[in-house]
């Protein structure tokens, strides 16, 4: 299976991704985005308006709904009859991505 790149932006900043959408390296912002919510949770666990267990059970919940997500609209392809399905193409804007 050969796999185009998609160029998306400077090269520095935006990621080159393969034809699925996925990046083809770690980038700097994806390490930033990192950093910051490491901290923002531990700020969050560290004035103590929350238990440890709400925030981590919040960063699981947020992270598997984006994980679940990204796996179904990279496999909409084969599933176009369901109306979920056609709105996720359009608001993916799958078709300029095949392009």
């Amino acid at each position: 299976m050969t796999q185009k790149i998609v160029s998306s932006g400077s090269s520095w900043f935006y990621p080159k991704l393969d034809s699925t959408g996925d990046p083809l390296s770690f980038y700097i912002t994806t390490l930033l985005v990192w950093i910051f919510t490491i901290i923002g949770y531990l700020f969050i666990i560290a004035t103590r308006f929350h238990y440890t267990v709400d925030v981590f059970l919040g960063f699981l919940l947020a992270n598997l709904t984006w994980q679940i997500y990204h796996y179904y609209v990279k496999n909409l392809a084969e599933q176009k009859s369901i109306i979920i399905t056609r709105f996720f193409l359009w608001f993916e804007d799958y078709e300029r991505l095949q392009q």
